[in-house]
């Protein structure tokens, strides 16, 4: 079992997909995430969290970087929600938030994704979230690999 997983995400944030910059601020970007959950205290330095790269219908291309990690700790039960624009890591009670400083949107919305995030050894957890999702969160479903709405039952926030 791995320490960390990926437990939710937003990769559809409300609205129309806008990446309206000003002084700096990202609000629509920063409203789509993804986010870890630790299982155990663990050190996630070096840590890659990856997204799919997709061509002409819908084609998996190759994996794209979203996310690397420096050396940061993150006790057990903790998670860390990592969002696409710009911003000043914090902390709001037990949940981390820490900015990739894209540009522009990373999760596709049209094909679905995959989030894997990978060590130096090998790939530790991913999940995958289906083709056209709905707006609004997506949290991991107990036992499997799929991120699903957040209003369906069999969800379970970790």
């Amino acid at each position: 079992m791995a320490t960390i997983m990926v437990s939710a995400a937003q990769p559809n944030p409300p609205g129309k997909d806008r990446a309206t910059t000003l002084l700096g601020q990202t609000t629509e970007l920063n409203d789509e995430w993804v986010e870890l959950l630790a299982q155990s205290d663990v050190n996630v330095r070096g840590l890659k969290v990856l997204h799919r790269e997709f061509g002409a219908s819908c084609v998996p291309l190759r994996t794209g970087l979203y996310f690397e990690f420096g050396d940061w700790f993150l006790p057990a039960g903790c998670s860390v929600r990592i969002h696409t624009g710009h911003g000043s890591a914090y902390w709001e009670g037990t949940r981390a938030h820490v900015f990739a400083g894209h540009g522009w949107f990373k999760w596709n919305n049209v094909c679905g994704d995959r989030v894997s995030l990978a060590s130096a050894q090998g790939v530790v957890d991913h999940a995958e979230y289906a083709p056209r999702s709905p707006e609004g969160p997506l949290v991991r479903r107990w036992g499997t690999n799929q991120l699903v709405p957040a209003m369906l039952p069999q969800a379970v926030r970790f």
